[in-house]
């Protein structure tokens, strides 16, 4: 064999190291990094799920204020996310959250109310909430703590 193709053969070898070497540490960084942002949403909505128990249960009404730094917190948090496959379950985990926030002032309205049974807001809410849980469940099995 020629010289020449020893060092097309080692040139080869150190290119497809190189790529292979930076595929693997980025590809777990980014990886690892966006997991760590999953788990601060979870956790995050986990303290305001206790907080909002921990008010109800003391007869105090939670603001909407509270509301909305959680869905804006949960909104920041999934813009940091640039995992290709958690991402979109980020974002859709925290415009659910939104979502249901925007309904807060209605579901109250219905609850306030003598009615026969569930109100239109406090259905869509649920619906909502389903879907809150089930992207968040995607996001816990993606990143386990």
């Amino acid at each position: 064999m020629s010289r020449r193709w020893w060092w097309v053969a080692a040139a080869a070898a150190v290119i497809v190291a190189v790529v292979a070497g930076s595929w693997i540490f980025l590809g777990r960084k980014d990886s690892g990094d966006s997991c760590a942002v999953v788990r601060d949403m979870i956790a995050i909505n986990r303290d305001h799920s206790a907080q909002i128990d921990s008010q109800t249960n003391a007869g105090v009404e939670p603001s909407q204020a509270s509301y909305e730094q959680w869905a804006n917190r949960l909104g920041d948090l999934s813009g940091q996310i640039d995992d290709p496959k958690l991402s979109p379950h980020a974002h859709r985990m925290a415009d659910l959250a939104h979502q249901s926030v925007a309904l807060n002032p209605a579901v109250l309205a219905e609850l306030s109310a003598p009615q026969p049974g569930v109100g239109p807001a406090a259905t869509k809410y649920a619906e909502l909430n389903q879907q809150f849980v089930a992207e968040q469940r995607t996001l816990a099995q993606a990143c386990p703590a």
